[in-house]
């Protein structure tokens, strides 16, 4: 897929070295030919990239924002150039442009490009049901969780690599101020805290959960003890007595 990539920015870069240097028309225009084939096929390797790295309930946004800045950094490059262009004269422009073209090729010749796997960002059928003592709304919250986890010294490093991973999964998913606590009177308790906005958000945070957080989720698991239940509080609003 990367070599796709690099043919396409080659092919451009070629085509408009073409336009810079050449005065035969033929030969620009089969270069303009090339050149548009590698830009399609550059674009399209991106758009799927990009979608496939996404799960389902966040894909369209992600693509939405994607061609936002592809279109909004094109009106921008265009306008650039365009003054370049002014300045320097087409050909020195259509140079430069050509030389940052290889230039960006060779800067990321170490990165890699590779297809989203359906299996890391399918969505996960959770089966543990929540026991609720009293209706909630979806309007009701913020909602608070606790997890507590019991950790022996030799592994703490290891939980702690593996917790953060999932703090961060948790803030993506829509948790805000995640905080992992250790107990002052028993070092090897810990307690990972975080506030959904409500009970309809914490909802949808169970529903976003992919393959791939679930499997980030079961390094932590073996953490917990029976005896340290998950923790879910909502917070409970001041209410006033009638007169």
């Amino acid at each position: 897929m990367r070599y796709l990539l690099i043919s396409g920015a080659v092919a451009f870069a070629l085509a408009t070295l073409t336009a810079a240097l050449s005065h035969n028309r033929y030969a620009v225009c089969a270069m303009m030919l090339l050149a548009g084939f590698g830009w399609m096929a550059v674009n399209a390797t991106i758009s799927t990239v990009v979608q496939t790295y996404a799960a389902n309930w966040v894909r369209a946004r992600v693509a939405s924002v994607y061609v936002l800045i592809l279109m909004g950094s094109m009106a921008a490059g265009g306008a650039i150039w365009g003054a370049l262009a002014q300045y320097l004269g087409l050909s020195q422009s259509l140079l430069l442009s050509a030389f940052l073209l290889l230039a960006g090729i060779a800067l990321t010749r170490n990165g890699r490009v590779e297809l989203g796997q359906e299996a890391d960002f399918a969505e996960v059928q959770l089966t543990d049901k929540l026991q609720l003592a009293s209706p909630v709304s979806h309007s009701d919250g913020p909602v608070s969780v606790e997890i507590v986890y019991q950790v022996a010294a030799p592994e703490r490093d290891e939980f702690l690599t593996a917790v953060y991973a999932a703090g961060k999964t948790r803030r993506r998913n829509g948790a805000q101020n995640w905080r992992l606590y250790r107990d002052m009177a028993d070092p090897q308790l810990y307690s990972e805290r975080f506030i959904v906005e409500s009970w309809l958000d914490y909802s949808r945070q169970q529903m976003r959960v992919t393959q791939a957080d679930h499997a980030q989720e079961r390094l932590i698991e073996r953490f917990r003890r029976e005896d340290l239940q998950t923790r879910r509080l909502i917070y409970q609003p001041l209410v006033k007595q009638p007169d």
